[in-house]
């Protein structure tokens, strides 16, 4: 079928995955480092509601069983150490080094937020580990060591708190990036990673001029 001379318009084209051109579009995020932010919020949860139970009152009445709480939340923070240090090993720990490095740098594929935000909480889990070695197995230490481990376990867990709930809100309000992290959105270097995949990209439409 041929256009008929002297039209100007455009005609919309439909192309399938196997007629789309090469893009510079890949994967935002490994399935090893989906699995690690999964598992990591899972593990994140157990210890801010263990830990809410076992600093407010009213929180520890309701519920009781403050011994199993207690271990919950113990445990709970030495498995998101050793996720960290599971994640730094060479044989797995190649994708989240090299975004590591992105943080650092300022690379396009996390925004400023998400830099601050993931360099608090790596800190945070280093700060709350140590702490909360000294308070839970107390009896090496002196009085002041256990006084001031206290006091800033208390201070990051409040900081944790704030990070993780802004994290939550500001990941509701962007669909792409939650697309992002269930493995269902390509990342482009080009279009940064607030900004929508190309539609000619995922098979979509894409418009030419005329024909």
């Amino acid at each position: 079928m041929t256009s008929t001379p002297g039209w100007e318009g455009r005609t919309v084209v439909t192309t399938t995955r196997s007629e789309q051109p090469p893009t510079d579009a890949t994967p935002r995020f490994t399935r090893a480092e989906q699995v690690f932010h999964w598992a990591n919020a899972a593990l994140f949860a157990v210890v801010m509601l263990t830990g809410a139970v076992l600093y407010i009152g009213e929180l520890s009445a309701l519920v009781g069983r403050r011994e199993l709480v207690r271990a919950l939340h113990v445990y709970g923070g030495i498995a998101i150490a050793v996720s960290f240090l599971v994640a730094v090993l060479p044989r797995w720990g190649r994708p989240l080094l090299a975004d590591m490095r992105r943080l650092q740098r300022g690379d396009p594929k996390f925004n400023r937020g998400q830099q601050v935000n993931a360099s608090f909480l790596m800190a945070a889990v280093v700060v709350t580990f140590g702490t909360g070695i000294v308070m839970r197995w107390y009896e090496p230490f002196p009085l002041d060591w256990r006084t001031g481990a206290t006091f800033v376990h208390d201070v990051f867990a409040f900081g944790v708190w704030a990070f993780v709930l802004g994290h939550v809100l500001f990941a509701l309000q962007d669909p792409a990036a939650l697309r992002a992290m269930a493995g269902r959105h390509p990342f482009s270097e080009r279009s940064g990673p607030n900004k929508g995949p190309n539609r000619a990209e995922n098979g979509g439409e894409r418009e030419c001029p005329g024909a």
